[in-house]
């Protein structure tokens, strides 16, 4: 059994909130924009989404409805104000639904052990066996027709009991299910706050002007020199271990990797991520000598440029609060929070280890 630390747990868990939000390979095979085909626009991604989640177009299905309101029809404000709360809640979808894909393509990565992935009617369950990382392990997308119960949250997470690996719980705020926040805080799990998710809509959107350090180059990492310079300035910026990194980025075919070179050094790098028209933005990083000269806006909107020329209806991605001001100036707009959960140290002890902590193991004993 391997040495429990929750010093290294909690630094992992903290650089893995961030991923994807700071502050970009393989050839795209999506066919280019001039040839798509109708029902490939923003509207078709939307209604696709919802028939996949069980929404239908005149409501929100599978997640948590507004109340009806009497007169509603007689009320064009209020209509509006809902089609708007329609709009946000199934953006946010679309930002739950590009991570969910990423966590998947996982199992994608030619390395060992392999990554599990299990999409239950409920939930879709990531775990790596072996590898006691939380960057490896998680439950999102949670749904439930009936109030959650603890031993709901013990049945999702038995495997990862059984296999002595920490993880983490994703859900979008607003749309859990009753009771799933309560009974994750009961189990032992800690929220460690929210990113907000983000969109840009890619019909009529224009790419920004903005100012450029001297000396700055941007492109595709398409050697293996330049992934392996992307992934090592992703994992000096977030403190990540290069080895569960490594699936999240070059040992995975689905990730195209983006390099930002000052003077010909390498200083900034980021990933996409595309699922069914939908352009994920993962990993934004940019060394601390080379912040505050524009590098990450123009390479994320180098990398936008891109998606949106092989036919991407929309980007996502999720934003801390220092980032978030970035990714508006590039045109993406918040529609939602995400929210993560991890194990105390307590429930984290007891999932590696196999049993509850000794006084002697547990340095926030309470008395």
């Amino acid at each position: 059994m391997p040495a429990f630390s929750p010093w290294r747990l909690k630094s992992r868990l903290e650089s893995f909130t961030l991923l994807g939000c700071e502050a970009e390979p393989r050839e795209r095979n999506e066919e280019p924009a001039s040839s798509r085909r109708s029902g490939d626009g923003p509207e078709d991604c939307l209604r696709r989404l919802l028939l996949v989640r069980g929404v239908r177009a005149g409501g929100l299905g599978g997640v948590r409805r507004m109340p009806s309101r009497r007169g509603f029809n007689r009320q064009p404000q209020k209509r509006g104000r809902m089609m708007t709360i329609e709009r946000l809640t199934t953006e946010a979808m679309l930002v739950e639904e590009n991570w969910a894909a990423a966590w998947a393509s996982l199992r994608e990565a030619p390395v060992s052990p392999p990554t599990l992935v299990e999409e239950t009617p409920n939930y879709l369950r990531i775990i790596t066996p072996g590898v006691a990382d939380s960057l490896l392990n998680i439950i999102m997308r949670y749904t439930a027709q009936r109030p959650v119960t603890r031993d709901d949250v013990e049945e999702a997470i038995a495997p990862f009991r059984r296999a002595h690996v920490p993880m983490q719980w994703w859900l979008m705020r607003g749309s859990e299910p009753a009771g799933l926040r309560e009974q994750l805080a009961l189990l032992g799990m800690e929220s460690w706050g929210g990113a907000a998710a983000m969109t840009l809509r890619f019909d009529g959107w224009h790419p920004p002007t903005l100012a450029l350090a001297k000396g700055v180059t941007l492109g595709l990492a398409q050697g293996d020199e330049d992934r392996r310079a992307a992934l090592n300035i992703i994992c000096a910026v977030f403190y990540a271990p290069l080895q569960p990194m490594n699936r999240w980025t070059i040992d995975n075919p689905r990730f195209t990797m983006y390099l930002a070179r000052l003077g010909g050094r390498p200083v900034a790098a980021l990933a996409i991520f595309t699922h069914q028209r939908i352009a994920g933005v993962y990993h934004v990083a940019t060394l601390a000598s080379a912040r505050r000269r524009g590098i990450a806006g123009a390479l994320l909107t180098r990398a936008l440029k891109d998606a949106q020329a092989a036919g991407c209806a929309y980007a996502t991605l999720t934003a801390t609060p220092e980032a978030k001001h970035l990714y508006e100036q590039v045109g993406f707009t918040t529609c939602g929070v995400m929210e993560q959960w991890s194990p105390g140290y307590r429930l984290a002890f007891s999932l590696v280890q196999g049993r509850e902590p000794t006084l002697s193991e547990n340095p926030y004993w309470e008395g």
